[in-house]
């Protein structure tokens, strides 16, 4: 396959998606499979608890249908496509990665049977077969989210979807950085006439962004949850409008959940902080 190397490199950051944990980076995907569409890649990806977070990104490519990459590494794949020219093209031979640009070819040992994560009892291959499965739970249509699968196979639908550039929510999400904070929290607090998502504590910096509610609650129906998911690292380098669905899972005791639908770029699933 070949893959413009910037957008290549921008998809597996989205991927591995760097968090803040006790204030040290923590990539919550360290391994994926780089899986061939017909006019492009995707990837599909549960973070390391299995759990509260799942991505799935896409981006255009050529030659890639029905190919099927595994990305040992994903620091390591980043590391070589450092070092070549755009577009790289990527081949999978003999448990090797060969990516080829200009006059420059690296092999880098792969293989699908490598682990998902450092002390993980899965598989790469593994780890994506149950990301796929939560993956296809959440129906689409038209590109646009339209709900969760449940298994009685009814399909939850949103609380409230908010509408939002994507460069904006960035901007809002990454003061979370301000004063080398780092603390990996965002509170959306949805209120009749606006949003308002909060970032930091008062110590070094507590920081409120607030957006005009096009889409207004009904009396009574507002809410406030936190989330946490190194989120500002989905939307960086993204633009234009992007939609944020809030679906409730509070009768089941799992809290609040988000879907960021990012279209044709692909979507992220994030768990709340229970509280």
């Amino acid at each position: 396959m070949k893959i413009d190397t910037r957008l290549l490199t921008s998809l597996l950051k989205r991927t591995q998606r760097i968090q803040c944990v006790g204030g040290k980076p923590q990539a919550q995907v360290s391994a994926c499979v780089l899986d061939g569409l017909t006019d492009g890649v995707c990837t599909t990806s549960l973070v390391r608890d299995g759990k509260t977070s799942l991505s799935h990104f896409l981006i255009p490519a050529e030659n890639s249908k029905g190919i099927s990459l595994p990305i040992p590494d994903i620091e390591r794949v980043l590391g070589v496509l450092s070092s070549h020219s755009s577009p790289v093209s990527i081949k999978y031979d003999d448990n090797k990665l060969i990516f080829k640009s200009g006059k420059k070819t690296t092999r880098l040992t792969s293989s699908e049977n490598g682990l998902a994560f450092a002390h993980s009892s899965e598989t790469i291959s593994e780890w994506g077969s149950k990301s796929k499965l939560l993956a296809s739970r959440f129906v689409f249509e038209s590109e646009e989210f339209v709900g969760y699968k449940m298994a009685d196979d009814t399909i939850r639908h949103s609380i409230y979807d908010l509408k939002i550039d994507a460069n904006e929510l960035f901007e809002a999400l990454r003061c979370d950085n301000m004063n080398g904070q780092k603390l990996n929290r965002y509170t959306f607090a949805i209120q009749d006439d606006k949003v308002r998502i909060g970032v930091g504590e008062e110590m070094k910096g507590l920081t409120y962004t607030d957006f005009v509610n096009e889409n207004p609650v009904e009396a009574g129906n507002s809410f406030e949850w936190t989330f946490e998911g190194g989120l500002e690292n989905v939307l960086a380098g993204i633009s234009g409008d992007i939609t944020i669905s809030f679906i409730d899972f509070r009768n089941e005791k799992q809290g609040i959940r988000m879907v960021i639908d990012l279209a044709a770029r692909g979507f992220v699933y994030q768990a709340g902080v229970l509280q």
